[in-house]
């Protein structure tokens, strides 16, 4: 069975310690399982996250929402999201599939 090599990148503020960037790849490319963002940017001041970005084998991709969302610091709205399938924008966020009983 061959091996996985797990790497996680976290770097925090020098003004206060707080985690202010995080980025997960899984044998080199940047790749989260369990539907959780691979590379997140996080004010040090607010605490409110401003970048998560959603990645599988190195590409931008999500199945149930955006891949990409991008939100403002001071309040946390959403400025922007966009969705990506396999690294390729689409127009629309995909849909979740319903789970089996």
């Amino acid at each position: 069975m061959a091996s996985i090599e797990y790497e996680v990148f976290v770097a925090h503020s020098n003004e206060n310690g707080r985690v202010i960037r995080e980025r997960w790849r899984v044998d080199g490319k940047l790749c989260r399982y369990g539907g959780l963002p691979a590379v997140l940017y996080i004010d040090e001041f607010t605490g409110v996250v401003t970048l998560e970005e959603y990645y599988r084998n190195g590409q931008l991709h999500r199945n149930d929402g955006p891949a990409q969302i991008k939100r403002d610091a001071q309040t946390g709205e959403v400025l922007e999201q966009r969705n990506f399938m396999s690294g390729l924008e689409v127009s629309k966020a995909p849909r979740a599939t319903p789970k089996e009983p």
